[in-house]
């Protein structure tokens, strides 16, 4: 990863990202996506690394990379990813609400400035999500500001 970072950092950021041996090429026309993917061929080949064809996929207008759908329209959760807890039946009892919450956690908290709120896996942090306060907002006791932290965070 350290290599494939190194040979490609003149490009990184630009028209290149690199997770471990993947490699994404991005461009804004047809025109410089020629050019970004003869230069990405050309390190390849100067560093003498091959890209296996049959792994490639070239001129795709949408790719799934990490979890994500990135196209022109900006980047989206890929909807498999999500498609279990889309599907997850509404808790109807208090059994359920707790098995689906031993699932998954969510940390809100609230301060003067702001509401916040992580949702975790297993421990490990899936999304943030956090936003100031509004004027009137920053008046509110604490016990509705903890209250406004778990609506924002359960909408969000």
């Amino acid at each position: 990863m350290d290599m494939m970072h190194h040979i490609f950092q003149p490009y990184l950021d630009q028209f290149v990202l690199i997770f471990i041996d993947d490699i994404l090429v991005y461009s804004k026309s047809e025109e410089d996506h020629e050019n970004h993917l003869r230069t990405v061929l050309q390190v390849l080949r100067e560093n003498k690394l091959f890209a296996k064809f049959s792994k490639c996929e070239f001129w795709i207008r949408e790719v799934t990379f990490l979890g994500h759908v990135i196209s022109g329209d900006g980047l989206a959760v890929d909807p498999s990813k999500v498609e279990a807890i889309v599907e997850w039946k509404r808790p109807e009892n208090v059994t359920e609400v707790r098995s689906f919450l031993g699932w998954q956690d969510i940390i809100e908290d609230a301060s003067k400035e702001g509401l916040g709120c992580v949702l975790m896996q297993y421990g490990k942090v899936i999304a943030y999500a956090s936003r100031q306060l509004k004027q009137h907002e920053k008046n509110y006791p604490t016990h509705d500001l903890e209250l406004a932290a778990i609506i924002f965070a359960l909408e969000k």
